[in-house]
């Protein structure tokens, strides 16, 4: 028997998804002594309270509950913020595996990582099942299944438990597909209730389970009666009308923000990120480079990879012989990926798209061992290596994504918090890799029970300049303007431009506009403090090789520089 034969037979077993499972927790490994980061902290907090049912979701914004004005004060939002800004969801039976993490295991972070692993292996059974209903061979569904199991887009999630909410998602939104790729088959009545609940479910952990929407349309091409398909989706409309009112009538979505749009609230400015963010989560899904890309890159660049996603669709495509569940596989991916376009390109939103896109890659290495073509050869040996090699050697270090930020944050705030006074009442961050960084610095020392003063950041951009104007107020000059960094877009939009002369008052100090450019971002502000900038109730740090020190004001008249990129 050849090597070829032997490996198709492996991959033909009952135990190829339980090899699957097992590679998948040996990547993720490192990620279970990872312990907590950023936003597992603030969970952990909250769920000390008294149990009530009526605050079990941990995802409703609990920072600016006192509203976008007190969340300021305290530095839990940046002056940038529009006074309605809101970013809320609803993730309840998700806030419920939390709760049980951070009740009985509160200082055993190791639990969490582990339970977030399990839901995972349940998710790549799950995904499994599906595939071997829509991808023949069996081999090549087996493929597909290993694939997704070690794809490193995943690992992000896998090792943050604050994002368990899209394993969940995942993992009872592909036992729903799978239920109606069944009931397409037997035409059995409780194959599509039980699908319908499965999603449900899937949408009570998180809203990424609207995904399955594509699938659960394109699959429509599957009924041999559209009529017979269309009934069969009417539970779960229905079920998704009602999650969608609930959804809205508690209060969650997306105000203010330009990284999360609501397409509800901005249609326009949903439509209009679509293709672009669309098409740099097919690139990141269907190969390389990673969605996080899209973070860093200039204006052409986006473009070129939101065309490129494009191209490598239409290319993997192209090679998969066609087909109609090749079409199906095709068709969900590209839907699938419209709810995900809400938020900014990143690889944590593939978890659904991932399997019409790796479940096209496999059917292309079928392909190619049928009818070789020089192109279809290409693109298969491409997809072997990416996925078969590329993947799970990245996948480790992904898991530690966020245990990485976390220990930049905690030196950081450390630093700052060690060069403030115990008799100072305010810390006052000159500049900040971003605004999000910057809030971090109270927040998780404030969750790990440790004295943190209100903190004040006034730039989240590089080649700042700080010109002092009078003794309370500071003139700030940012080159390439506030809003540069992704991040800083997080809170602010562009339905809420700023223009010259306006003023703002964020609780904790004044703010006014000097100059802004073309599209209504500020390049230049003036903060405005209540006393003298020495006074000693106020601690001035800036950002220096991943610290922050201790420094004094610019006298009247002067001014001083800082670059946090260096």
């Amino acid at each position: 028997m050849t090597l070829m034969a032997r490996l198709r037979r492996l991959a033909e077993s009952p135990t190829m998804p339980w090899l699957a499972a097992a590679l998948a927790i040996v990547l993720s490994w490192p990620s279970l002594r990872s312990g907590f980061a950023t936003e597992d902290f603030m969970f952990r907090v909250a769920t000390q309270k008294p149990f009530d049912l009526a605050h079990v979701n941990l995802f409703d914004a609990q920072d600016v509950r006192g509203g976008v004005r007190a969340a300021q004060t305290v530095g839990s939002l940046p002056w940038i913020a529009p006074p309605d800004f809101h970013i809320s969801f609803w993730r309840p039976l998700t806030s419920l595996t939390h709760h049980f993490d951070y009740r009985l295991f509160r200082d055993s972070p190791w639990v969490a990582h582990v339970h977030s692993l399990l839901w995972y292996v349940i998710a790549i059974f799950a995904v499994g099942a599906m595939l071997r209903r829509w991808v023949t061979p069996r081999w090549a569904a087996s493929l597909a299944t290993l694939w997704w199991a070690i794809d490193d887009a995943h690992g992000h999630a896998v090792g943050w438990i604050s994002n368990r909410h899209v394993i969940l998602g995942t993992a009872f939104a592909a036992g729903s597909l799978w239920l109606m790729a069944r009931a397409e088959a037997s035409r059995r009545r409780r194959d599509v209730i039980l699908s319908a609940a499965a999603f449900g479910v899937a949408l009570l952990c998180s809203e990424s389970a609207l995904g399955a929407w594509g699938f659960l349309l394109a699959q429509l091409l599957l009924w041999q009666e559209t009529r017979a398909g269309l009934r069969a989706l009417l539970p779960h409309a229905v079920i998704t009308a009602a999650w969608l009112a609930t959804f809205i009538g508690l209060g969650h979505g997306a105000r203010g923000s330009g990284l999360y749009i609501d397409p509800r609230v901005e249609p326009l400015a949903y439509l209009l990120a679509l293709p672009e963010r669309v098409g740099v989560l097919l690139l990141g899904t269907l190969g390389m480079p990673s969605a996080e890309t899209w973070h860093g890159a200039s204006t052409a660049a986006v473009a070129l990879l939101a065309l490129g996603g494009f191209a490598a669709l239409a290319l993997v495509a192209t090679c998969s012989g066609g087909g109609r569940r090749a079409v199906v596989l095709g068709v969900g991916l590209v839907l699938s990926l419209l709810p995900a376009a809400a938020t900014f390109p990143s690889d944590r939103l593939s978890f659904l798209p991932g399997i019409g896109a790796l479940g096209l890659a496999a059917w292309v290495v079928y392909q190619a061992s049928r009818h070789p073509s020089a192109l279809g050869r290409i693109v298969a040996g491409f997809s072997l290596v990416i996925h078969t090699v590329i993947a799970p050697l990245t996948f480790p270090s992904k898991s530690l994504t966020m245990a990485a930020l976390h220990r930049d944050v905690i030196r950081a705030s450390d630093s700052a918090y060690a060069a403030t006074p115990a008799e100072a009442r305010g810390l006052v961050v000159l500049d900040s890799p971003n605004f999000y960084f910057c809030k971090l610095l109270r927040e998780v020392r404030w969750a790990r029970g440790l004295p943190a003063a209100p903190i004040a950041c006034l730039s989240g951009s590089t080649d700042v300049r700080f010109e002092r104007v009078d003794p309370n107020a500071l003139r700030v000059t940012a080159a390439h303007g506030f809003l540069t960094h992704p991040f800083n877009r997080l809170y602010r939009d562009a339905r809420h431009p700023l223009r010259a002369g306006q003023k703002l008052f964020t609780g904790a100090l004044g703010v006014e506009i000097e100059r802004v450019d073309a599209q209504g971002e500020p390049i230049q502000v003036v903060f405005r403090f209540l006393v003298p900038l020495e006074d000693p109730r106020f601690a001035w740090v800036a950002f220096d090789h991943g610290v922050y020190r201790r420094v004094e004001p610019p006298a009247v008249g002067h001014s001083m520089t800082s670059v946090t990129a260096r």
